[in-house]
This record gives C-alpha cells, structure tokens and sequence, in this order.
C-alpha cells in the first residue's frame, strides 16, 4: 500500500499543476490503495458535477469571437461550436442540417450509438460527427447516477489557423487542462452547467486540429422556433453567397434541402428557378417560377409575382403585363402571303370554287338527265 508521500511524488511528476489539489490527491489515492473507503470520493469525483442543475442558465457569458479567428478557415466552425456548447438544445440533428447541410447518411448505431457525418462542408478538410446515445452517470454531488442523455459534437480541421494562445486570448483561463491518448494537450472550457467545449492543438503544431462538444444531463428539450428560423435564413444566404462565388454544385444543393424544409418560401424558389434556368433545366426552371408564382399570389406578393412572370415569358409561357407581345414571324409570312394570292385572283377574275351545296345540287341535275328515254 502506498502512502500519501508516494502518491505526492506520483502526482508531482504526473502534472504539477494538480499536485497541490486534495481532490486529485483522494482520487489517485482510491485508485492506487483500492480503499473502498475512499470509492465515494472518487464516484463525486468523476461525476464533476455543475453548481447549476438548469441548463438554460448559462454558467458564464459567451464572448465575441475577434476577427482575427474569424478571418481563418475555421473561423466559421469555432463560433457555431461555442454556441452549441452555450445551448445544448441545438445539439440536433435537424438544426446542424440547416446549419451544415445534409449529412453523409442517415445516420449508423454503433454500440448503442447513433451517429451521423458530415464531410461535404464548404470547408475543405473539415468534418463534424454526432453521436447520440444514453448512459447513466451521476448529475449532483453525491447522488447515485441516474439516466441521462448523451450528445456529442466532434468536429475535425486539417488547418484551423489558429491555436490555443489565441484562443485564451478571449475565451481566458480554461475549467481544465489534459493530455490525451495521444499526447495533445486539451483544453476545456464550460459556458453551460451541463455541456463542455474541448480544444485539442497536437504538439508542436500550433494549430487547434479537433473541436468537440459534450452534454451529459436531462432530456433536452427541441430547438426554439426561433432558433429553427435563423438557422433557415443562415442556409439560404449561405447558398446565396455560393451561388455569387461560382459553387452552383453547392448551392443547389442547400436551396433544395432548404425548400424541402421550408416549401412555402417562395423567394427560394426563385432563386432556385435561376439557378436552374442558368445550367439548362428548362423543365425546372418553369416549374419553380410556376411555384414562386403561385405562392406570391397567394399572400400578394407583387414583387415575386412580376419576377416569377418576367421569368416565364423568357421561356415565352407566360407574357408579363409589362413585356410587349412578341412577334410571331412563321405567321406574319403566312398571312401576307395569302393576302397576295387573294389578290392576284381578283385581278385575273378567277372564279370561285362553288360552294358544297351547289356541287350537291348540279350532280343530282346531271344524274337525272341520264335517266331520260332518248
């Protein structure tokens, strides 16, 4: 059996910065003596539970990420993941669809674990996986653990282009700092009493390279209305901003993820029919200006009701109010040339075909003359 001595000089070359703290001291203790005198301790340990038990109240406030992080490539990724950690309850698949796009799958459960990928991001390199499952773990100081639901955000850079100093830098002090199995320093922060936010920047890279979200607690309840609605708008002008860019790929593809949430949007149908009309889908191009058209004489919409009838008499299915009639050449010809021939007729005085009736009358006269006795 070891004594505390011992088991100082462990936690002494383990990491310095806990070797001071009784708490780390009771743990490493339990677990090198295997005094079951000790094991609740080390269960109250590990269970590391928030003062807060509501987690809707945040822990701390959440700080502006500086423009100097937002200016690399992921700049984009640290601030959804700080929100999420922030609000657990987005921590769903239907909001990261609106946020990320469609995922990979529909989703694979492995060991009691459904997770989902995404890898076709507008960030090359970058990837995010979800995991959902339940576990049991204890959720107050010393309460025996309970049922509670586990989600877990994971997202993967291959150049965030920034480090854990500039994280710091805004975010302060970390809750803990860890090695894992790899030997990477980790860094958490909580900002919710039941949901953690992790950094991993492998040694010698300066680089964060892994960004992961972790909630263990109640049922979360679904996203607000509200939430779902900026999420909507955060699409569409992503694929908005695609389009501009040149990446029509991509852009299709969110604005047919966003109509098939939303199908009563109308201006994304008109931007989806431009979309169409410019790589030559004919077909669908009318059927979402039909669509657009529709919907904005629906609820009055004047404006996309003249866009959506511009956009149909392009393809000349429809004629706007405001276009002139466009002019039908084959039939002009057509119509002079029959005035021309009517006209030459009546010059040389040609006479006209007797009317059916008339034929009808003459051939019975002729019929009937060949009956008569010579």
């Amino acid at each position: 059996m070891l004594t505390d001595g011992w088991i100082m000089k462990i936690l002494t070359t383990i990491q310095k910065p806990f070797a001071k703290s009784a708490l780390a001291l009771s743990v490493l203790s339990a677990v090198l003596t295997g005094s079951t005198q000790t094991l609740p301790v080390l269960a109250s340990a590990l269970a590391d539970p928030p003062k807060n038990t509501n987690f809707n109240a945040p822990v701390k406030a959440l700080p502006q990420v500086p423009h100097s992080i937002l200016r690399t490539t992921g700049g984009s990724v640290l601030p959804l993941m700080l929100e999420v950690s922030a609000r657990p309850e987005l921590l769903q698949s239907d909001y990261l669809k609106r946020m990320l796009g469609g995922a990979d799958d529909r989703g694979r459960y492995c060991l009691g674990q459904k997770v989902l990928h995404w890898s076709k991001v507008e960030q090359p390199g970058t990837s995010f996986s979800l995991q959902e499952s339940n576990v049991f773990a204890a959720t107050a100081s010393g309460a025996p653990p309970v049922a509670c639901q586990h989600r877990e955000l994971i997202c993967h850079m291959r150049k965030s282009g920034f480090d854990l100093k500039q994280v710091r830098g805004f975010l302060g002090q970390p809750e803990r700092r860890y090695f894992d199995d790899c030997a990477h320093p980790v860094e958490v922060y909580r900002f919710s009493p039941h949901a953690s936010i992790s950094l991993t920047e492998p040694a010698n890279s300066f680089d964060v390279s892994q960004i992961t979200v972790t909630y263990i607690g109640q049922t979360l309840p679904p996203p607000s209305a509200q939430s779902m609605a900026l999420a909507d708008g955060y699409r569409l002008a992503k694929a908005k901003r695609l389009l501009a860019s040149g990446n029509t790929g991509l852009a299709l593809t969110l604005l047919r993820e966003h109509l098939g949430d939303n199908p009563q949007d109308r201006g994304a149908h008109l931007v989806l029919a431009g979309i169409l009309k410019r790589i030559g889908d004919v077909n669908g191009a009318m059927a979402e200006y039909r669509s657009a058209l529709q919907l904005a004489r629906a609820c009055g919409d004047r404006e996309v009701e003249r866009r959506s009838l511009a956009g149909l008499s392009a393809f000349g299915v429809v004629v706007s109010p405001q276009a002139s009639l466009p002019r039908n050449y084959g039939a002009e010809q057509f119509h002079a040339r029959m005035q021309e021939l009517e006209a030459i007729s009546a010059a040389v005085a040609v006479p006209k075909a007797q009317p059916a009736a008339n034929v009808r009358a003459s051939n019975s006269e002729q019929l009937a003359g060949l009956n008569q006795p010579f």
